[in-house]
Order: structure tokens, then C-alpha cells, then sequence
């Protein structure tokens, strides 16, 4: 059953709140409890506090943003799993968008606290007039979500009575595990004065870069065609089917946004309903036009490799997935056909550009 907390000066309003909830299938309480370390919503008249995020519920939303086989995003992968039995705090540092908190969810799901909660809180727009109070004070939402994994978002950011804080809870072992995001380097932020030396030294114990998009160009058909069958299924539209040409265009693009920004591109072709195929003029505008601020040019060589690799599939599909008789109808070896679709440089096999 659904726990919730509602505390509330007001009994008649609290009363009311608890009664509803419990209509809607929730264990009420109107008091913190001993030992409660999870609720799954907390009504305050401080104001709402940040509410269960269900690792099991919402994973699959963001695990697109991990999709590929690119050196950058198996390192991370492969870091936050080392770093998920730990119980050290740990850095998420790269751009907005670029797949942070579902890196860090990877990590709360390596870890003992799988399943006890995963939180993300941005300390930069705290609730309530008294958010110190309110998170870290006795009976406070770190009490009470102490058995799971804490996200601090874009934690440079946060008012530094907060970062003293944090970083008190940190030091004491009580509370959750701490993660956090970061767009700046922390290090590099206290040397400039602008972020507590303590806390910078604490959660950069372990620090995680995730790359940017335009870093990871052999990734994003896959992460495109992810994100398209899920925006079908979650709206009942049927999932087009993305050109080797259309995949290929997705990928000289440089997406400043990262893959929320991919999300939203591809999320307008399927949410339009009217095509079945997605060709490069299909595409926002923005992603198609060759002179657009933020494409990648007329350079072969990032858009050779992402087409290439969509195209190797698509023969490999159309032969029955039979590897063999796709490097045969390719013209290359087998071996030239793995490395191609792990995403390693070969000069052999550019003749289809030639």
C-alpha cells in the first residue's frame, strides 16, 4: 500500500487531506513515524516536499538516454555500476539534458537501497519558508527518506545555509545516500570561492562525466528510435520507421539541448500521426536545415560513421538478421562488420562514400 504523510497545523484541513488519501487507497499518518523512512506523499503546510520517485515506475522513461555503444557512455555505465554498492556520495558532472539522472538512477539500482526510494531535489528552488527546517531538521524529509538515494540537481546552484547541510549529513552517516548533478566542476568552483570546500571534496569522492550528444553521434539513432517507440506506445500512434538518411541527419546535428532536446524532435514526428516512413525533410527544420546554427556542417567524417552504421543495420534487418550475408551483400569481411557496428574507426568500408 501507498504511504503518504500529511502534517498539517490545521486539523480540520489535516483531517480533510487524510481522508481523502485514504479514499485513494493510502496508509495515512499525521505524524512522523519511528523507523518510517519512505512515503510516498508528504503534504506540509511548509510546502510540498519532494515526492517518491519510483525507480520501478519511471526508469524506463530515461533509460534512452543511456542507449548506445559508444566509448563515452560505456565508461559512465560502467562507472556508476562500480560506484552503485558504495556508499560514498558521488558527482554527476556534464550539460543539462544530457542523461544525468538516469545515470544516477543506474546507480541508486547498483546499490543496497534499490528499491527504498530514489528522490531528486533542486536545493536552487527549496520549499517552504524554513527549507532548512523542513529537510534537515529533526522529523525532516532526509529522516524520512533516509533508507534511500537523494539526487541534489545542479547542486552548485543551491544556497550555501543548504550545502552546509548537506554536507552535515553527510559527515554524520545519517540520511540518504547523497548524488549529485553538476553542470560546473566543483573543484574548480571552491578554488573560485564559489562553492564550499568541504562538500566540493565530499561529493567529488567519485565523479562521473556523462558526454554531451554531439559526443556520442554513433549513439543517436539508437537513442531516436528508443524514444520513438515509447512516445507510441505511451500515446496508442503507431512507431514510424526511421530512414538510414533520417538517422544519419539526426546525427550531424549537434543537439545543445542533449537528448531532451532529441526527445522533443522526435516526439513532434510521432505525436503528428501522418507519417510512416521519416525521411530527413520530416524532420524540425531546425535538425534538416544545412545552415543551421548548431549542425555540424558539411564535415564527412561524424556524418559517414552515424550513416554508415544506421545503413549496416538496416541490411542486417532486411536479410533476416544474418550478419554473414549482410558483410557478404556490403562487400566487406565480417570483422570489418562488428567494428563498424561497435562504433570503431575503419578505413576499410568507405567505398560506399566513394
Amino acid at each position: 500500500m501507498r504511504r503518504a504523510l500529511v502534517s498539517l497545523d490545521d486539523p480540520r484541513i489535516r483531517d480533510l487531506v487524510a481522508e481523502t488519501l485514504q479514499k485513494a487507497g493510502f496508509e495515512v499518518s499525521t505524524a512522523p513515524q519511528s523507523g518510517a523512512t519512505a512515503w510516498d506523499v508528504v503534504v506540509s503546510a511548509a510546502g510540498a516536499a519532494p515526492t517518491l520517485d519510483e525507480p520501478a515506475q519511471k526508469n524506463d522513461a530515461l533509460r534512452p538516454a543511456l542507449a548506445g555503444r559508444s566509448a563515452g557512455i560505456r565508461k559512465a555505465l560502467d562507472a556508476a555500476h562500480r560506484a552503485g554498492p558504495l556508499e560514498t556520495p558521488a558527482c554527476l558532472h556534464g550539460e543539462p539534458g544530457s542523461g544525468r539522472t538516469a545515470l544516477a538512477r543506474e546507480i541508486h539500482e547498483s546499490s543496497r537501497r534499490a528499491g527504498k526510494g530514489f528522490w531528486r531535489l533542486d536545493l536552487s528552488d527549496p520549499p517552504g519558508p524554513d527549507p532548512s527546517g523542513q529537510l534537515f531538521g529533526p522529523g525532516g524529509w532526509f529522516d524520512r527518506v533516509a533508507a534511500g538515494t537523494v539526487l541534489l540537481h545542479e547542486v552548485h546552484g543551491a544556497p550555501r545555509v543548504l550545502l552546509d547541510r548537506v554536507s552535515e549529513r553527510i559527515e554524520s552517516g545519517r540520511g540518504p545516500r547523497v548524488l549529485a548533478t553538476s553542470s560546473v566542476d566543483l573543484m574548480t568552483a571552491w578554488a573560485q570561492g564559489t562553492f564550499p570546500e568541504d562538500l566540493a571534496k565530499k561529493l567529488c569522492s567519485t565523479v562521473i562525466r556523462i558526454p554531451p550528444l554531439r559526443e556520442r553521434r554513433d549513439d543517436i539513432g539508437d537513442i531516436a528510435e528508443q524514444l520513438s517507440k515509447r512516445c507510441a506506445r505511451e500515446t496508442g500512434k503507431k512507431a514510424p520507421v526511421w530512414t538510414p538518411e533520417s538517422l544519419g541527419a539526426l546525427a550531424a546535428w549537434d543537439w545543445p539541448g542533449n537528448v531532451r532536446e532529441l526527445r522533443g524532435a522526435v516526439e513532434r514526428v510521432v505525436l503528428s500521426g501522418k507519417i510512416e516512413t521519416v525521411d530527413p525533410v520530416d524532420l524540425p527544420p531546425e535538425v534538416f536545415s544545412t545552415t543551421a546554427p548548431g549542425r555540424v556542417g558539411y564535415a564527412l567524417r561524424p556524418v559517414r560513421k552515424a550513416f554508415e552504421r544506421q545503413y549496416i543495420l538496416w541490411v542486417i534487418k532486411e536479410l533476416g538478421g544474418d550478419k554473414p550475408k549482410a558483410a557478404d551483400a556490403l562487400g566487406i569481411n565480417l570483422s570489418s562488420l562488428y567494428r563498424k557496428l561497435a562504433g570503431e574507426d575503419s578505413e576499410e568500408g568507405t567505398r560506399f562514400f566513394r
